[in-house]
């Protein structure tokens, strides 16, 4: 009975034979996602920043907008 780690018969993660190295790949891409967005919240800073930028590119487009229909008239 010598060889039934290499066939995924056992030494999986968690004990669940060829499934156990899926799961772990899949828990160690979740915790980098939860990292890097971690590390995105804090670059952007927030929510508040967001919106605020965003209120800014509005406004800058209806003065844009506004210039355009200054001089189709």
């Amino acid at each position: 009975m010598m060889g039934y780690g290499g066939y995924g018969m056992g030494g999986g993660g968690f004990g669940l034979g060829f499934i156990g190295p899926i799961i772990n790949i899949i828990i160690l891409l979740v915790i980098i996602w939860g990292v890097s967005s971690l590390f995105n919240n804090r670059r952007d800073g927030g929510d508040d920043s967001r919106i605020a930028r965003l209120e800014r590119e509005t406004e800058r487009t209806r003065d844009t907008l506004e210039k355009i229909l200054k001089k189709l008239e």
